[in-house]
């Protein structure tokens, strides 16, 4: 990719006229894209629990069907359809990967309820997440 691409696309995800004296690289660019777009998912998903009008503790519960502290990350997707939110494949694989597995959870193909919470509770809910989890 050339410096003026670079500068161009910068100029796009920045929403910035002028670029004089930034200088940036395509890797660190792409690392804030996929920041930027790990935050929008979240940020989608928490909407849509808070608007599907049902607790999250509730939702979380009802999937967790054994009751194990975990859900299959295909539980997750069945979870957010409900909320009426659906991801293409491509971005729901982010989410599980990118998002989920920060307890390494891969190997289990689940994610920990508590995990959950913490990414989408709605800001109201979060102080009770975090001082239940201790």
């Amino acid at each position: 990719m050339s410096a003026e691409e670079v500068e161009i696309l910068f100029k796009n995800v920045t929403k910035v006229q002028r670029t004089l004296g930034v200088n940036i690289s395509i890797t660190k660019l792409t690392e804030k894209v996929f920041r930027a777009l790990d935050a929008l998912l979240i940020e989608r998903m928490k909407d849509s629990v808070a608007k599907s009008m049902k607790p999250l503790h509730e939702l979380l519960q009802r999937y967790d069907a054994n009751q194990d502290g975990f859900l299959e990350y295909s539980e997750v997707e069945t979870m957010l359809l409900e909320c009426q939110l659906a991801f293409k494949p491509q971005m729901f694989q982010r989410i599980s990967t990118q998002i989920f597995d920060i307890a390494k959870v891969k190997k289990s193909n689940k994610v920990a309820v508590q995990t959950l919470k913490f990414f989408l509770a709605s800001d109201s809910q979060q102080s009770s997440v975090v001082t239940s989890s201790h």
